[in-house]
C-alpha cells in the first residue's frame, strides 16, 4: 500500500511518507496477525497487543479495511465510556460466476 500525500504538500512530506512506507507495511502485518489470531478483538486491544498505540493501530486498521482485509462489528461502549469496535478478518469474496459453477 502506498502512503498518501496531498498535492500541495512540500517535498519533505513525500520524503517522509516514503521513509515510513516500510514501517507501515510491518505495522499492517502485525495488526492483521492480531486480528486473525483473535477475531472480534477490540480496536483498543489490537493497539495493546501490537504495542503500536492507538493512532498507528487505527491508521493501519483503516488501510486494511480499505483493502478489504478486515471488517468492523458494531460500535460498543466500554465501562469507562469510551467507544470502540470489534474487528474481524474479512470473508473472502468468491469471484463472479463461481456460484453458478457450484450449482
Amino acid at each position: 500500500m502506498t502512503l498518501k500525500s496531498h498535492v500541495n504538500d512540500p517535498a519533505s512530506s513525500y520524503e517522509a511518507a516514503s521513509r515510513h512506507e516500510r514501517k507501515a507495511d510491518s505495522n499492517r502485518a502485525q495488526v492483521m496477525a492480531a486480528v486473525k489470531n483473535r477475531p472480534g478483538i477490540s480496536t483498543f486491544d489490537v493497539g495493546v497487543i501490537t504495542g503500536l498505540g492507538q493512532v498507528e493501530t487505527n491508521r493501519r486498521l483503516t488501510d486494511l479495511k480499505n483493502a478489504g482485509l478486515v471488517t468492523y462489528g458494531s460500535l460498543e461502549r466500554a465501562t469507562n465510556g469510551h467507544r470502540y469496535s470489534r474487528v474481524f478478518p474479512a470473508v473472502p469474496r468468491e469471484p463472479q460466476g463461481t456460484q453458478e459453477k457450484l450449482l
